[in-house]
């Protein structure tokens, strides 16, 4: 993987083990927020499989057989990519389902200030 990606997975990683929290901001901080974090290491993860889909087409167009490696790479980086998708998904659905949990709870018991 590339470095956005490294730094996606190692963030959701720390997410899902509690060692870190889903933040979003506004205005963005796209070196902090989760969403950017994330959002750029698919991007990087789409770009390499589009390279390695293009050479993989070149290649088939010029030698009308792909090599076994490039295969095997282009078929790696798009498993990656849909690991991490579905580590996004996981991690977007929980963190939705913690924030209406604590509005729910703060609905259910109200604080009074006099």
């Amino acid at each position: 993987m590339g470095k956005a990606a490294d730094k996606a997975k190692r963030h959701v990683q720390d997410i899902l083990d509690g060692s870190a929290r889903w933040v979003v901001r506004i205005p963005a901080q796209p070196d902090n927020d989760s969403d950017c974090i994330i959002l750029d290491g698919i991007k990087e993860l789409e770009e390499k499989v589009e390279r390695l889909q293009e050479l993989e087409w070149l290649r088939i167009s010029r030698l009308g057989q792909l090599p076994e490696t490039v295969r095997k790479a282009c078929a790696e980086a798009e498993a990656q990519r849909d690991r991490l998708v579905e580590v996004l998904r996981e991690v977007v659905i929980q963190e939705s389902v913690d924030v209406a949990c604590a509005a729910l709870s703060e609905l259910e018991t109200p604080t009074c200030t006099e």
